[in-house]
């Protein structure tokens, strides 16, 4: 057994090196949890702050910046809808402020000379790209909600800025501490398309809580009480280190409220939790706190539960909106929405557990689809069941703009976490699909060509390889031999695996093997490949590759988790950990073993299995490159993926056809040191299947029983 898998069995002996498990890091620049109130409003919105929490707790540090929602767009799109398309904003909207500030809103209407029925005209700019309310829909808002005099009517507000629309209770002569602070709550959480502009007694009086905010369901900005949301991993930090200390990963539904609301009105929120959450979120159900998905429904639900006596809304749109957070919450950044009408319609989003009628557009009931689904996580448990089965498996399912996720065992061994779909992990040989994503962008800008030769772009290489051309070494024709087998590579495991390696050095240790076959005429499947095409991208853009990346794959589908750390070899948490499984031993960790650095191109991207669903349908949806170009993407020779992947493989540019018994997908395998990956297609980038064994390749019967598994994720993908 050679290839990645021969290296991580290295872990297994006695001699190899010893490993720290390495916690988390929170604050690192992919992972930007915290935030805190700016000292000044009035310019940009990008900004690192520092905070406070107490008297008794020193600052936390220099924090965060961001200046875009952390909320997935097409959840933000699907929110507008369906309140747009019900017309809930058509009645006249009083009285939500409640008794106990009257005195605020007399003194507000008394200031600014605004009538007790006082309609201000509103109109955003756009939220991540499409209309927020419709234009120049008049809103009627009970005061002070608006202040007509500095916002006039058809005002435009940014949803991305920080500036935001703004609070407009600085100068109330009556407010104090509870009474202002509960008075923001309401107004942000009810009107504001925008971020925060608090008053600077405001922000000292609450000592930099309100500095950031988290979309509601409507896709308003709000403030969650006194916490700085921006954005959902922003309250898992804060529920982690300060409502909890540090002390807890997971906490119940009850203890959640317990911190926010005390005894006083303690019952009715725990009933709201579970009415507005379809039942899930009952008292005892154990929040993940690392689950920006679990902390994203536990706010929806919140926000279903209190603002269903202040709008005229029905159990149905409340539902609603939880049903599409489930399946739509993501720390991703993005400024362009996709939405298809059929996406547009709120009905599709409401949940029905018991209904038995047709479940969307994959042909099936609903109780079909919940059957197709429960064959895959079978199937998943019976590879951890197995003697050399991984700890932990996890499949992902996009079908018709809802995501359904299916997990078995645990993501690390050590703290029992389970797998979920926003950890990190290695990709490995999906990275090819990344690298043929950046090729044919560049042949699209006219840059490249696809019958381009290894000579006219790397002169510097083996004369025996400069006939080669970027389309043979894309779709493994190239004859180039394969690194992965050298000697070379062995030594650098045997001697320093977690040391650096530059591309050329891999080149280097196969420079002066000869060609495996004539160029063009056989298959064979060689990370040597990816890596030559990945300098030929760099040589002619005169970038470095990971910002190749950057600019034309993670930017573009939106890939907050997805990063190209060759010379960092831990990875951010929270993580999927790697392990290698020998019959009657425990697992061990190799999460850490051996460098990306020696995968490069070829395999050293990290990512989650969110992000890797959203990159395989953008890289099928012509989201990096045109028509034309898939078309050269889409034309296949005979070979297996390495692992193969389901069904019968035949290879194109940067990605595999796998022809199932159930239909066709596209995509690619990988592994690594600890790491079995599978992530494919449909054609028109529509739908997506992941899988993830925290395992190295496996081989023999594990390896069948996997790409059953594999095919029947393709079945309940497609609908048979």
């Amino acid at each position: 057994m050679g290839g990645w898998l021969g290296i991580a069995l290295l872990a297994l002996l006695p001699s190899g090196p010893a490993f720290a498990f390495e916690s988390p890091d929170e604050v690192s620049a992919a992972n930007p949890l915290k935030c805190g109130a700016p000292d000044d409003y009035s310019g940009s919105s990008e900004w690192v702050s520092n905070f406070s929490i107490s008297d008794k707790r020193q600052p936390v540090g220099p924090v965060f910046q961001q200046t875009r929602s952390n909320v997935l767009d097409r959840r933000v799109a699907l929110l507008q809808s369906v309140l747009t398309d019900k017309s809930v904003y058509a009645s006249a909207i009083d009285g939500v402020f409640g008794s106990q500030t009257a005195s605020a809103v007399k003194s507000f209407q008394s200031t600014y000379g605004m009538p007790v029925d006082g309609t201000v005209g509103m109109q955003t700019g756009s939220a991540l790209g499409l209309p927020f309310w419709q234009a120049n829909k008049a809103r009627s808002l009970a005061p002070p909600f608006r202040d007509d005099a500095k916002y006039p009517e058809a005002t435009e507000f940014n949803f991305r800025s920080l500036v935001g629309i703004g609070n407009f209770f600085s100068s109330l002569p009556d407010a104090d501490y509870s009474s202002s602070n509960a008075l923001t709550r309401r107004a942000l959480r009810t009107n504001n398309p925008g971020a925060i502009n608090i008053s600077k007694w405001q922000r000292d009086s609450m000592r930099g809580y309100v500095g950031c905010t988290l979309p509601d369901r409507y896709g308003n900005q709000t403030a969650i009480y006194e916490t700085p949301e921006y954005g959902v991993a922003a309250w898992g930090f804060l529920l982690r280190k300060i409502y909890f200390h540090g002390n807890k990963s997971k906490v119940t539904v009850g203890d959640i409220v317990d911190k926010y609301r005390g005894d006083n009105s303690r019952d009715p929120y725990i009933d709201g939790y579970k009415k507005y959450s379809d039942g899930k979120l009952v008292e005892d159900y154990e929040v993940d706190l690392y689950s920006n998905r679990e902390l994203a429904m536990l706010a929806i639900a919140a926000y279903s539960h209190e603002l269903g006596s202040w709008y005229p809304l029905t159990d149905k749109q409340l539902l609603a909106g939880f049903s599409i957070t489930d399946d739509y919450i993501d720390s991703g950044v993005n400024d362009e929405v996709i939405v298809s009408s059929e996406e547009m319609n709120p009905d599709l989003y409401v949940k029905h557990p018991d209904s038995e009628g047709p479940a969307r557009s994959t042909g099936l009931t609903a109780a079909q689809l919940r059957t197709a689904d429960a064959k895959v996580q079978a199937g998943l448990q019976e590879l951890l069941d197995a003697e050399d089965g991984p700890p932990g498996a996890i499949a992902t399912l996009y079908r018709d703009g809802r995501m359904t996720v299916l997990t078995a065992g645990r993501a690390d061994v050590i703290s029992g976490e389970a797998l979920g779909v926003d950890q990190y992990m290695r990709i490995a040989s999906i990275s090819k699909a990344f690298n043929g994503a950046i090729a044919l962008h560049l042949v699209q800008k006219g840059r490249l060509g696809l019958d381009d030769t290894i000579g006219q772009h790397l002169p510097d290489l083996p004369a025996a390889w400069s006939a080669v051309t970027v389309r043979q070494m894309l779709n493994h024709t190239s004859g180039l031999p394969d690194y992965l087998q050298s000697k070379g590579l062995a030594e650098q495991v045997a001697t320093n695996p977690q040391g650096y390696v530059q591309p050329i050095e891999i080149i280097g240790w196969v420079r002066n093997d000869p060609l495996e076959f004539t160029p063009g005429t056989q298959y064979t499947y060689s990370n040597t490949d990816n890596v030559v095409v990945g300098l030929i991208a760099e040589a002619v853009t005169g970038m470095p590759y990971g910002t190749l990346l950057k600019n034309i794959a993670f930017g573009p589908a939106a890939l907050a988790r997805t990063s190209f750390p060759t010379r960092d070899i831990a990875l951010p948490g929270p993580a999927i950990h790697g392990y290698v499984v020998a019959p009657g031993s425990e697992p061990k960790d190799v999460t850490t073993f051996v460098s990306p650095s020696g995968a490069w191109a070829s395999g050293a991207i990290v990512s989650t299995p969110d992000d890797l669903s959203m990159f395989i349908r953008a890289d099928l949806g012509l989201k990096f490159f045109g028509a034309a170009e898939q078309i050269e993407q889409m034309k296949f020779v005979a070979g297996n993926s390495s692992p193969p992947g389901p069904g019968t493989n035949e290879a194109g540019l940067g990605l595999f056809r796998y022809t199932t018994p159930c239909g066709v997908v596209y995509g690619h395998t990988g592994s690594f040191p600890g790491y079995t990956q599978w992530a494919a297609s449909t054609a028109d980038g529509t739908r997506s299947v992941t899988t993830t064994l925290n395992i190295a390749e496996p081989a023999g019967a594990l390896l069948d029983r996997l790409r059953e598994v594999q095919a029947q994720a393709v079945c309940a993908l497609l609908g048979h």
